[in-house]
């Protein structure tokens, strides 16, 4: 007898059936495409959430006959995992904490498939993961029996083994929310050619959060993950001054996807002014009379150019240091992380100076959409004064 196992599924006529192309592979479904690219794929499957697993045998398992579904290699540096039979539609699986499930003739199909799931293992809401340098020694197999070999049991009669992989949480999703004025309260003091110079934002900003494939509220699995955004300019996207003008943008670089855990989150889309510091008020915290004269400046700007815009898409990407997908000329993609930013520039009837911002969910650069209340998706107005 010969067995097959792998958790990656494809559609045959409407009925999903094991892809044994696919066979000793063992990932979640969640895994982005750069993770399993190249001679060296970044095999991981998350915390928490079940992975669902195949079993194929070459032949019926005969009457009385049992085989046993085990994980290896489990350690606090490698990870540790639990196991469950397949659950009935609708309810969740239930996991064990033993080595090896038994696998009855009962669980197995007319095609001699069977269905369970594996995850990393969760006790009373802690996680067991591969830690940083452990990546791709965790492995699941298909045995006959267990033998005792001296104070070790080992199993036997190995009808399958699959490839190395990792317990890792990365990141799906990218939501937005929250837009609010910056009105000039973003504000740096930067040395340039030897003079002190005040850099003030006017523009929105939305909060940030990132969820994880573990669940929704376990953004701390991602301790180990960094991510950084694109926004590259859509093409023909530019009027106004913007037709001609350069338009500067720095995308942040790779940042913890924890660190929203200590303080929040934004994404900033402002125009900025710069103006040389003139004099000490006292209190360079709130240095009022420097916004003022940057806010004019940018206002005689408007005067020039007239009404102008420009079209930015945005997608999020990652590294993460537990799977060992850690180059960052390579990242990973965010599933759901996609959003177009329109800005807007010019002034009202009123009188009024406006730097004008609407982002919405958009599917762009191979990413989905992200994630944005419609109460958030409209344009939103910060007064240049």
């Amino acid at each position: 007898m010969e067995a097959q196992i792998g958790t990656v599924y494809k559609m045959e006529g409407v009925t999903l059936v094991p892809d044994t192309t696919k066979n000793k592979m063992i990932y979640a479904d969640s895994t982005p495409a750069a993770m399993l690219a190249g001679n060296d794929p970044k095999y991981r499957i998350p915390p928490r959430v079940g992975t669902k697993l195949w079993v194929k045998l070459s032949v019926a398992l005969g009457a009385g006959k049992q085989l046993l579904l085990a994980h290896l290699n489990d350690s606090a540096d490698n990870g540790r995992l639990q196991l469950a039979y397949n659950s009935v539609p609708g309810l969740q699986p239930k996991f064990y904490d033993a080595n090896e499930l038994t696998i009855l003739p009962g669980d197995l199909n007319a095609a001699n498939t069977g269905t369970f799931f594996v995850r990393g293992r969760e006790d009373y809401g802690a996680v067991s993961q591969t830690r940083v340098g452990h990546a791709k020694q965790l492995k699941l197999g298909i045995f006959s029996g267990i033998a005792v070999q001296g104070a070790l049991q080992v199993y036997t009669g190995q009808k399958v083994l699959s490839a190395g992989f990792s317990v890792a949480a990365i990141p799906i999703k990218v939501e937005m929310s929250q837009p609010e004025a910056v009105s000039g309260k973003r504000w740096s003091l930067e040395k340039i050619n030897g003079k002190d110079v005040y850099y003030f934002h006017f523009g929105i900003r939305y909060k940030v959060n990132y969820v994880s494939d573990s669940g929704d509220s376990h953004i701390a699995d991602l301790d180990k993950v960094k991510i950084s955004e694109k926004i590259p300019l859509k093409a023909g996207s530019e009027y106004g001054r913007y037709v001609k003008a350069k338009i500067q943008f720095l995308a942040s670089g790779f940042r913890p996807a924890t660190e929203i855990i200590k303080e929040p989150k934004y994404d900033y889309h402002t125009i900025e002014r710069g103006v040389e510091k003139q004099l000490v008020e006292g209190n360079d915290k709130n240095p009022v009379t420097h916004r003022k004269k940057a806010a004019e400046e940018l206002q005689k700007t408007i005067d020039t150019g007239g009404t102008s815009g420009y079209t930015r898409l945005q997608f999020f990407v990652f590294v993460d240091e537990r799977s060992g997908a850690t180059d960052e000329s390579k990242p990973a993609l965010v599933a759901s992380s996609g959003f177009s930013i329109e800005h807007k520039e010019g002034k009202d009837v009123n009188g009024k100076y406006y730097f004008s911002v609407r982002k919405t969910a958009l599917a762009n650069n191979g990413v989905g959409a992200g994630i944005i209340p419609q109460s958030a998706s409209g344009w939103f107005s910060d007064e240049i004064k």
